[in-house]
């Protein structure tokens, strides 16, 4: 269904309550998928406007996605201000390792 949403020249902001409703389903599956600060940013991210979103990563860290309309981005990135703010933007060449870093390298 994602990928017949992302292919179609339909409304993609349907993606985003697909995404919803797989994190809503994947909760239910089991308490640990999910804990109170993931929870909090979701639902913060939510009420500013996000239409889905899903957890990425595994361990210790990760990323919290979450997909909105334009117009809803300010005020997401204002709720969640405590995180790190990584941009995302699809990619038609596929995977590529990136790195994404704050911290300047001054060499040596």
């Amino acid at each position: 269904e994602a990928c017949e949403l992302l292919n179609s020249q339909s409304d993609l902001y349907e993606f985003g309550v697909l995404l919803d409703r797989a994190w809503q389903l994947k909760r239910a599956l089991s308490p640990c998928i999910s804990n109170e600060h993931i929870d909090r940013w979701y639902e913060r991210a939510r009420q500013a406007g996000a239409l889905g979103g899903k957890i990425l990563g595994a361990g210790g860290g990760g990323f919290l996605l979450v997909f909105a309309k334009p117009a809803a981005h300010d005020d997401i990135k204002k709720s969640l201000s405590e995180l790190l703010l990584v941009p995302f933007a699809f990619e038609n060449a596929g995977s590529q390792i990136t790195m994404y870093s704050t911290v300047s390298y001054s060499g040596g």
